[in-house]
């Protein structure tokens, strides 16, 4: 009899995004041959695994009851590894493995994978047509906790400058309707491109793929990026940006940069011995000792994207 598993990846897209490398490791390494189940709040991030896994939504199929197979979890709500570390503080690649293989991966499979099939090329060419991908700045002012929800003003500010400077910027991120996570509601420049609430995962993959460049606060972007070449800036604010990044090349910090002044969550008391609890949705009253100044992530994109102008 065939043996089998599976595996419930949980959370947010973003987290689901940085559990794939456990779950491809699993797959091909820890379990080869096996029956292997992957269910999951967002099924398209393993489209990839199809070949050597079945992939669905949670409650499409239960093999646990059906099959009587073992049942793993890339985000535990309980038990001693919930216990031993919080998952703001550590890179939630390594948390996922840590959760699902009892183990961290070596750095070369630590680096997620995310597949573009042809009906994301299509469905990104119906939208954006036949424009040069290859001179936009995606911007994704991202919307969700108070820690990771900057100021629209500062944002403007970013797009403003960056458009002043010559390049196109891309706004994207979707709105999510049943929580206050989204998008902020920045005024496009002028020749600018506005995808914001226009692309599904696949063809916002395609877009990623393409694009030289991501500016983006704390949010799945930043992770989703990681599985292309892409330049990353990260506008880091209440979790460190080395457990952030993604690991690419050996490092989170392969074409990648940080930008702050100050970390946030350096200023949130966290302290094991009292309750263990790191919390994190908290008014922010004051941003300025922490935000970069918009002028230095204008400095930072014009460092790593140089094509001509015009």
């Amino acid at each position: 009899m065939k043996s089998g598993i599976v595996v419930s990846v949980d959370g947010g897209l973003g987290d689901q995004v940085c559990a794939e490398p456990a779950v491809r490791y699993l797959v091909e390494k820890v379990f080869p041959g096996w029956d292997v189940h992957v269910a999951a709040g967002v099924p398209r991030v393993f489209e990839h695994l199809k070949d050597r896994a079945k992939v669905y939504g949670h409650n499409e199929f239960n093999a646990e009851r059906e099959l009587g197979y073992q049942k793993r979890f890339t985000f535990p709500t309980t038990g001693v590894l919930r216990e031993a570390v919080c998952f703001l503080t550590t890179h939630m690649v390594d948390y996922h493995a840590a959760a699902l293989l009892l183990r961290h991966l070596p750095l070369k499979d630590k680096e997620i994978q995310l597949a573009v099939v042809e009906e994301d090329e299509i469905a990104l060419t119906s939208i954006f047509g036949n424009g040069d991908f290859s001179k936009l700045i995606l911007v994704h002012a991202g919307k969700s906790w108070q820690t990771k929800t900057f100021p629209l003003a500062w944002w403007q500010e970013v797009v403003d400058q960056l458009s002043l400077r010559g390049y196109q910027v891309c706004l994207i991120g979707k709105d999510d309707a049943g929580s206050n996570t989204g998008t902020l509601n920045i005024i496009p420049p002028q020749g600018s491109i506005d995808l914001r609430n226009k692309l599904s995962f696949g063809p916002l993959l395609g877009l990623l793929s393409r694009a030289p460049l991501l500016v983006s606060n704390d949010t799945s972007l930043i992770q989703m990026a990681g599985a292309f070449n892409n330049h990353i800036i990260l506008i880091a604010s209440c979790k460190h940006p080395d457990f952030v990044l993604p690991y690419r090349n050996g490092s989170p910090y392969y074409k990648a940069s940080a930008l702050y002044k100050k970390l946030l969550i350096d200023d949130l008391p966290f302290e094991p011995v009292r309750d263990g609890v790191l919390r994190v949705d908290v008014p922010v009253l004051d941003w300025r000792p922490y935000l970069p100044d918009p002028e230095i992530v204008v400095e930072e994109v014009i460092s790593r994207v140089s094509f001509p102008q015009g």
